[in-house]
């Protein structure tokens, strides 16, 4: 399944930590972003999984709000939507600091398993 980004014009930043797979970065620079502006930035050090989040979450300061996917994440057809949702209902209350579109399969804090609904 393909995700839906309806008429919007959704900015794409390909972030590879140094030393990835040559194909990695072949692969970033060579593929279509038909939804709007693409950028691929390859590290020029190597930064690990911890300090290669921070130096993407720092694309914020000129993107304002970012959704931040690993490699090895799959999102919902509608996952775009949903998190246009969230920011727009959410962006302007100070309580809130980030959002997530994943769960845990199990919450550390209530001790109980968490099962999302699967409606499809």
């Amino acid at each position: 399944m393909r995700a839906s980004y309806g008429d919007q014009n959704v900015s794409l930043i390909i972030s590879v930590d140094h030393g990835a797979d040559p194909d990695v970065e072949c692969l970033a620079r060579s593929m279509e972003w038909p939804f709007g502006p693409r950028e691929v930035i390859i590290r020029e050090e190597r930064l690990g999984l911890k300090d290669h989040v921070y130096a993407c979450g720092r694309c914020l300061e000129r993107a304002g709000s970012m959704i931040m996917l690993e490699d090895d994440l799959m999102v919902a057809p509608g996952f775009y939507e949903l998190a246009c949702q969230m920011i727009q209902t959410y962006n302007n209350d100070d309580r809130i600091a980030s959002m997530a579109l994943y769960h845990h399969g199990f919450n550390e804090t209530s001790k109980m398993r968490f099962c999302p609904l699967l409606d499809g």
